[in-house]
């Protein structure tokens, strides 16, 4: 099966909601996600010693039930494989190791990140609704 740019539920726009947890850190803001599979995230983030604007920005790759997340710059970030409405996937980062869940439901998704190792160890929740 060839490769396509997303799969059509996620294209659009969406809000989100996020809270790290491990770094008393919340983020609220838009996503826009194109037929071409960019991902343009823009919003504020709250931490305890910083408050202003953050943005994010992948390109996301759908293969039948396999999703692949790029970096902006094209390096691999995560595999990711549905089942049903759920994905799982893992990346490593030097020792660290992302743990990444994907739910997706009907005009909502969440996107969980659970982060450890030597240098990291926090907990990312991001809800994506319409």
């Amino acid at each position: 099966m060839r490769a396509t740019r997303v799969r059509p539920d996620f294209t659009g726009t969406w809000h989100i909601k996020r809270r790290v947890f491990g770094h008393n850190a919340r983020f609220s803001g838009t996503c826009t996600i194109d037929a071409e599979g960019h991902y343009s995230e823009d919003g504020v983030l709250v931490q305890p010693h910083y408050a202003g604007p953050a943005f994010q920005r992948y390109i996301y790759e759908q293969n039948g039930d396999d999703l692949r997340v790029l970096f902006a710059d094209g390096r691999i970030f995560l595999m990711l494989h549905f089942d049903g409405g759920v994905a799982r996937g893992r990346h490593y980062c030097g020792d660290d190791i992302y743990d990444a869940v994907f739910k997706l439901k009907q005009d909502k998704w969440i996107a969980a990140y659970t982060v450890r190792g030597p240098r990291k160890d926090y907990t990312a929740v991001s809800i994506m609704m319409r």
